[in-house]
């Protein structure tokens, strides 16, 4: 295929035409209206609040399940993990691959 290939219909009733490049395609497009400017600007910044709190919260959240254990490093015994199953917290070390609750 030789030459432009897509044509479409800008629904912008913006400024001047202008010409943008990505890689080896080449688009001509309207400058966006103040309206238009401002809309953009207001929907992100609403979008950023509804995430925000999301952001601002490091880490991630695991629902534990029935009989699967969640296993974390315990800063205060270097070298120890917890164990969390169904409610109960054990304190351990990982022998041969097993986990081998020391108290």
């Amino acid at each position: 295929m030789d030459g432009p290939a897509v044509v479409s219909k800008s629904r912008s009733k913006g400024g001047k035409l202008r010409r943008v490049k990505f890689g080896s395609v080449t688009v001509m497009v309207r400058t966006p209206t103040e309206a238009e400017v401002q809309r953009n600007v207001d929907r992100s910044t609403e979008a950023l609040a509804r995430g925000l709190e999301r952001l601002v919260h490091p880490g991630i959240r695991l629902d534990p399940k029935p009989g699967v254990p969640l296993f974390y490093g315990d800063d205060d015994h270097p070298g120890k993990f917890v164990r969390l199953l169904d409610g109960k917290r054990d304190l351990g070390i990982l022998e041969d691959g097993e986990f081998k609750v020391t108290g």
